[in-house]
């Protein structure tokens, strides 16, 4: 009986920790794409100014 709790335990740690492990990375590519466009708005507002 214990082995059994055991697995059934483990399986769902492991699948969490899958999902957790997806999503920490789907945050981390989203701040990431923030922060790069970010980066583009502000350059093209230089470039403006310069031309001006």
């Amino acid at each position: 009986m214990q082995t059994v709790v055991n697995r059934f335990i483990g399986n769902l740690r492991a699948k969490f920790n899958n999902s957790f492990a997806k999503i920490m990375r789907g945050i981390v590519v989203h701040i990431e794409g923030i922060s790069a466009a970010k980066k583009k708005t502000t350059e093209s507002k230089k470039f403006s100014k310069v031309r001006n």
